[in-house]
């Protein structure tokens, strides 16, 4: 948690071929909380009302979907061709997930030891 927010490492799948968006949480063995599907499969909508596009998900962006925010970090090959190719948008380069400082250290030592 950080600041009272809980960091929860999903995957954002959006449907081209009937626009609907499913958000699912990457398993954590004995993490002690529900883990799953956190938006089942369906067509999604704004705030205001208009769809979600493909554009909408974008590295460093954010998405509002069941009452929950998700903050995107990285996108998948397929996707950025995709974004490239159809939409004429450059994906950034992956952002680290955000997470506390013992994350962040136990990260660290991990990249400098090759332990894990």
């Amino acid at each position: 948690t950080r600041n009272g927010e809980v960091v929860r490492r999903v995957v954002v799948y959006y449907h081209l071929e009937d626009g609907s968006v499913a958000v699912n949480e990457q398993k954590q063995e004995n993490s002690g909380r529900v883990q799953g599907t956190l938006h089942r499969r369906a067509v999604a909508y704004h705030p205001d009302g208009t769809l979600f596009v493909p554009g909408d998900f974008r590295v460093g962006g954010q998405v509002k979907l069941s009452g929950l925010t998700f903050h995107l970090v990285d996108a998948n090959a397929v996707a950025r061709t995709f974004m490239k190719k159809s939409l004429g948008v450059e994906v950034p380069a992956a952002l680290p997930y955000p997470g506390d400082e013992s994350d962040l250290r136990h990260l660290r030592a991990e990249h400098t030891t090759g332990l894990g």
